[in-house]
């Protein structure tokens, strides 16, 4: 058994105890597996704007606003071209791919390219039940079919296992 763990044979529960055992999940820290994963891999991607974003930009840069209203304002600048590569990604290569963004305009932009293109795929973000990730993750990792994992930063930029991605 376990180092510091009582074993005691022919108890009354033996069946029940071992029923329960059978369905334990078992955690761990990932400072004790990061040997065993594979390393990280980033890759920053410089996207040109269209000539209609880049002229949306520079009126922005002239016009008074929050930072929240900059910060919306910039992601809409930014849709045409993120919807353009994923275009070209999905069009490159039959790999599964991740899309992360933060705003939800930008991963209706994305989402929406998928669509267009006709794959499957999941969408990850805020307004996912908890309960629902665990099954959308396994329909990414699994079916060959769901080739794009669209998922919000903060809804899913952590815990969640998509191996299965390869760009």
């Amino acid at each position: 058994g376990c180092p510091g763990s009582v074993v005691r044979a022919g108890g009354r529960r033996e069946a029940e105890v071992a029923a329960l055992l059978g369905e334990v999940m078992v955690r761990r820290v990932k400072a004790d597996v990061l040997e065993q994963l594979p390393r990280k891999r980033r890759q920053r991607v410089t996207m040109q704007l269209p000539a209609v974003s880049a002229t949306a930009l520079r009126n922005l840069q002239k016009k008074p606003a929050s930072d929240e209203e900059h910060f919306r304002a910039l992601c809409k600048v930014k849709e045409l071209a993120a919807q353009d590569y994923t275009q070209y990604l999905l069009e490159a290569s039959p790999a599964k791919f991740i899309l992360f963004a933060h705003h939800v305009s930008m991963l209706n932009a994305l989402e929406r390219t998928v669509v267009k293109h006709g794959e499957g795929f999941i969408r990850i973000d805020g307004s996912t039940l908890v309960g629902d990730r665990p099954q959308l993750v396994q329909r990414f990792q699994t079916d060959p079919s769901c080739r794009v994992a669209v998922l919000s930063i903060l809804a899913a930029g952590e815990g969640l296992t998509l191996t299965a991605a390869a760009l």
